[in-house]
């Protein structure tokens, strides 16, 4: 949706966003994520889900707890520009807390070998470790020309406009203990490789992410899934 040409039509999407964003039908300089919880009144009239069972802040509170303290180190790793991520929990009365909160250094470097360090802030303190990184970046025109026979159609103008990059990347730490690996398409998956590293690529996922697509099924011409 193009906030600033079709925002008319949905005021009532946008209207939470009001409490910080000057004009909601503006361009804004950023991204946001809008998670509609249910209240207590809103759940027992949905018809969405037959269990009328509201969302709380308590519930909101230990899933961010939770995903602070087992996922941050590995969610930051591939990302191309984003260097930090953090969590407040900003109380009633206007008082924040840092949930939890990972950086990352040389985000944006992507040579053949270079190493970053990752620093996780959460309820268990602030710790560190350097991990390495190895990038593999054939040259495009010829996975387009792999691809193409593979295919039998021109996907070289798709794989630009959709900026499929023909790149693999490899993280492992340098410190600290043995990691389960894990497939990426920039965010992990909820899949294990069974090896010691996580492997970062342009992966054909289904939907909700949770699993590869099966190597028969085929798209329509006009899907990316083909």
């Amino acid at each position: 949706m193009d906030i600033v040409a079709e925002g008319f039509s949905f005021e009532d999407q946008l209207t939470p966003f009001a409490s910080f964003v000057p004009d909601t039908k503006a361009e804004y300089h950023g991204t946001i994520f809008r998670l509609p919880l249910r209240t207590e009144a809103q759940a027992k009239i949905s018809a969405i889900k037959k269990e009328k069972k509201p969302t709380t802040a308590a519930e909101i509170l230990q899933l961010f707890n939770d995903f602070c303290s087992n996922s941050l180190e590995e969610v930051i790793q591939f990302l191309k520009y984003i260097t930090s991520i953090e969590f407040r929990h900003i109380q009633r009365d206007g008082t924040e807390r840092i949930v939890g909160m990972a950086t990352i250094e040389n985000q944006q470097v992507r040579e053949e070998n270079v190493r970053r360090r990752v620093t996780i802030k959460d309820s268990l303190g602030e710790r560190s470790r350097v991990w390495c990184f190895q990038y593999l970046s054939p040259d495009a025109a010829e996975v387009a020309r792999d691809m193409n026979s593979r295919m039998g159609n021109d996907v070289a103008e798709r794989l630009v406009a959709e900026k499929l990059l023909p790149v693999v990347g490899l993280a492992y730490p340098m410190e600290g203990s043995s990691i389960k690996g894990k497939l990426f398409t920039l965010l992990p998956l909820p899949i294990a490789t069974g090896l010691p590293v996580h492997i970062d690529a342009v992966f054909a996922i289904k939907p909700d992410r949770q699993s590869l697509q099966n190597p028969l099924d085929v798209g329509s011409g006009d899907t990316r899934e083909r």
